[in-house]
């Protein structure tokens, strides 16, 4: 191999140095990001685990090489809990902490002899193999086919994963490890550290496509309610909030809308306005409530009864409204007097009998809307004063 043992675990702790310094900033940029600080936190004792391992010159034995691996330990833990938290995915602590402590504490309690190598190797690769192997299994059970950034994230583990437990059971097997780790020439030693310094980009890379595959996730779910929230509230502008059929606004949109349908092509428009009788009466015997439940059921009748080209509207207090496109008198004649027998056949309320008197008219030419409004107001009031109960209208 071109690299030695020492070069590795260098070229390891400067990639993961870039990698803390990346994920640093985008920690302070985004820090509502969920995700980053673990992942950051797990880079920066990847960076220092190597420093351990090479500096047992320097600082005791045991303390290098046990904090050392450590350290790594706890990077692996961190990725995981960071992995986890990224993708909204509670981690499984209670496995996680079952794993680090056995893990540490064999490292600690591993037997110094001619082999303490070997079995050190042993017992660290398996912690590792065991925490990627975590990580790859809630990835790749938690994914989607279009979710590229776990299945890439996911692939990375399993790749550390299967490194290790090539590691785990080469050292198993005692192969060719010298005393001094520093100056090992496993070739499976050094190629798993190669393969580890090219996965901590790639699996550092396959996280940032997580969280921005999830932040576009969360931008289309916010768009999808303000869009929801725009369609509600222009719902609520154009709509009467007792009875659920259009507000007087709407009504007036409308009736410009076949005014000039009308005034362009010549297209027939009749209105029918419809006041529900002794309506006052109903409130002062029974109450408003009483009242809100009949207009509530009479413009529930009106929507039901009408066309599917027509507009009913609430025109104010117990007043409705229906506009009647592309339709002559005697049509909108015929509707109102169906309309008024549903009425008057219906039953709102035990102890209450409702009728409602009709004005019908159609648009005559050159006149304007409040003409025309007017003039079937004007139709109404003689319904009503011909007994209500009855259409009346407009020749």
């Amino acid at each position: 191999m071109p690299f030695d043992i020492n070069e590795l675990l260098l070229l390891i702790s400067l990639n993961s140095f870039v990698t803390c310094l990346v994920l640093f900033v985008l920690y302070i940029l985004f820090p509502e990001v969920p995700g980053t600080r673990e992942w950051f936190l797990g880079s920066f004792f990847l960076f220092i685990s190597p420093l351990f391992l090479m500096s047992r010159e320097i600082m005791p034995h045991w303390f290098s090489i046990n904090i050392g691996h450590f350290s790594y330990f706890a990077a692996m833990a961190l990725f995981y809990v960071g992995m986890c938290t990224a993708i909204e995915k509670k981690p499984n602590y209670s496995q996680l902490i079952i794993v680090c402590s056995l893990a540490t504490l064999a490292i600690l309690i591993a037997p110094k002899t001619t082999e303490y190598t070997t079995v050190r190797i042993f017992i660290n690769a398996t912690g590792i193999g065991v925490l990627a192997l975590m990580s790859t299994v809630v990835l790749l059970r938690e994914s989607t086919l279009h979710q590229k950034g776990r299945l890439f994230l996911g692939l990375q583990f399993a790749i550390i994963a299967l490194t290790q437990i090539l590691r785990a059971l080469s050292a198993y097997w005692q192969d060719d490890y010298s005393s001094d780790y520093l100056t090992s020439k496993n070739t499976l030693e050094q190629l798993s550290m190669l393969v580890t310094v090219m996965a901590q980009t790639a699996y550092t890379a396959g996280f940032i496509m997580v969280i921005s595959e999830n932040f576009r996730c969360r931008l289309n779910v916010k768009i999808e309610e303000l869009s929801k929230a725009k369609e509600d509230a222009e719902a609520l502008a154009i709509t009467d909030p007792l009875t659920g059929c259009f507000n007087r606004y709407k009504i007036a949109q409308v009736f410009a809308e076949q005014l000039a349908l009308n005034h362009r092509y010549g297209q027939q428009l009749s209105v029918i306005m419809l006041d529900i009788d002794h309506f006052k009466s109903i409130n002062d015997n029974f109450g408003h409530p009483v009242g809100d439940e009949v207009l509530i059921k009479v413009s529930t009748l009106l929507q039901k009864e009408i066309r599917a080209t027509d507009v009913c509207g609430r025109w104010g207090g117990e007043e409705f409204i229906i506009i009647t496109p592309a339709t002559d008198s005697e049509g909108a004649m015929t509707l109102a007097e169906n309309l008024r027998s549903k009425i008057n056949q219906a039953s709102f309320h035990p102890l209450v009998k409702v009728s409602a008197s009709f004005g019908v008219g159609e648009l005559l030419k050159d006149e304007t809307h409040h003409e025309f409004i007017k003039r079937v107001d004007a139709c109404l009031y003689n319904a009503k004063q011909n007994g209500r109960n009855c259409v009346a209208v407009c020749r």
